[in-house]
């Protein structure tokens, strides 16, 4: 949450499954934690906000690079 109130450009939403069951089996989320960056970039579990920052970057320029062809 802390980088999304750094970086404007970073939408994040928090769904609670047990409420929101429909949702999250539209995401395929079978477990919780589960982060849902792209289509192609998600993950399950807890990990180190650096590793986190890593994917997010490495997620953003993927998704920036689709979006240009």
């Amino acid at each position: 949450m802390e980088m999304a109130i750094v970086q404007s450009k970073i939408r994040l939403t928090v769904i609670q499954v047990e409420q929101f069951p429909a949702l999250a089996q539209s995401y395929q989320v079978l477990s919780v934690p589960t982060t849902v960056m792209t289509r192609d970039f998600r993950f399950s579990g807890v990990i180190p906000a650096p590793r986190f920052a890593s994917m997010l970057t490495h997620a953003s320029i993927a998704s920036a690079n689709q979006t240009q062809r």
